[in-house]
């Protein structure tokens, strides 16, 4: 699959711990680390797939907080996210090869604005 466009449809389900380094009241780094579940479409089932893989997910990135009144009012994120995937394959018959392990890798870019409500 390396360097090819597909049609197949899959996703990834994340599971991990968020850090926030504050930088005074207004500007934040964070961190992002865990694990992705893979999981694709029937196109990655039956005999030719073994199983899919659960792998590392990582990402980080920036926000901005503008308080009024010393409290927040609007926030804006923007995050780069990384996920992984394997696929255990089942080998090509005679081939001599036991099993086949194809990766998967998915990056993204989010860039969020919000408002915070008063409750």
């Amino acid at each position: 699959f390396a360097g090819q466009d597909t049609k197949y449809g899959f996703s990834f389900v994340p599971i991990y711990a968020l850090g926030r380094l504050y930088l005074g009241k207004s500007f934040y780094f964070q961190a992002m680390a865990g694990f992705d579940f893979f999981s694709g479409d029937a196109n990655y089932t039956g005999d030719n797939f073994l199983n899919l893989g659960m792998d590392l997910y990582y990402g980080g990135g920036a926000g901005f907080i503008i308080t009024s009144d010393d409290k927040p009012l609007l926030g804006f994120e923007a995050v780069f996210s990384y996920s992984n995937g394997s696929i255990h394959v089942n080998p090509l018959f005679g081939s001599g090869v036991s099993e086949a392990l194809a990766k998967i890798t998915y990056s993204k870019i989010g860039i969020t604005a919000g408002y915070y409500f008063e409750y």
